[in-house]
């Protein structure tokens, strides 16, 4: 899960690759030019006017040092407390295992969890019929996550073939 401010420099850096951004004040110019409105205009006026005052810019300083700024103002602050909330209000739904875990770690990538205190999180918002399924298997899955998503993947794979030839077998005529 990227910050929006994440987002921006990843996108101006795509920019810079075209070759076009090569001084430093031609990449600090083009991203202080779309920072436009909220917080990030503010800032923008705000670097400006301590940078180059009311002058032509004409030297907007390192790069290096403009981004360090940018990354100090715009960082995420308790990002792992958005993260766990994110993940106690996430549930399987109507989603596949699939689809869940790939969400789930999708959610988790960005934080500092380590697999094993994954995988409460990843338990708790689960279908029922997916944990008591596992829970009734000999061998249930470690503390880890990856094996955690490669058991409920299996058992979910497994549970929708069979419903769908019991519906098969329900929609079909015998003679």
């Amino acid at each position: 899960m990227h910050t929006e401010s994440q987002k921006f420099i990843l996108q101006c850096l795509l920019l810079f690759v075209a070759d076009r951004y090569k001084s430093d004040s031609d990449k600090i110019s083009l991203m202080l030019s779309c920072m436009r409105h909220g917080m990030a205009g503010a800032w923008a006026e705000n670097f400006l006017a301590k940078t180059v005052g009311t002058e032509t810019p004409k030297d907007l300083g390192a790069w290096s040092d403009f981004l360090t700024k940018f990354r100090l103002q715009f960082k995420e602050s308790n990002k792992m407390d958005k993260v766990c909330s994110s993940l106690m209000a996430f549930s399987q739904g109507r989603m596949t295992m699939d689809e869940y875990s790939n969400q789930f770690l999708l959610i988790t990538a960005d934080a500092d969890i380590s697999e094993k205190e994954q995988v409460p999180y990843y338990q708790q918002r689960l279908d029922l019929w997916v944990m008591d399924k596992i829970y009734d298997k000999e061998t249930q899955p470690t503390d880890t996550i990856q094996e955690w998503v490669n058991m409920t993947c299996k058992v979910d794979a497994c549970m929708r073939a069979r419903s769908t030839q019991k519906a098969i077998l329900a929609n079909s005529t015998s003679f």
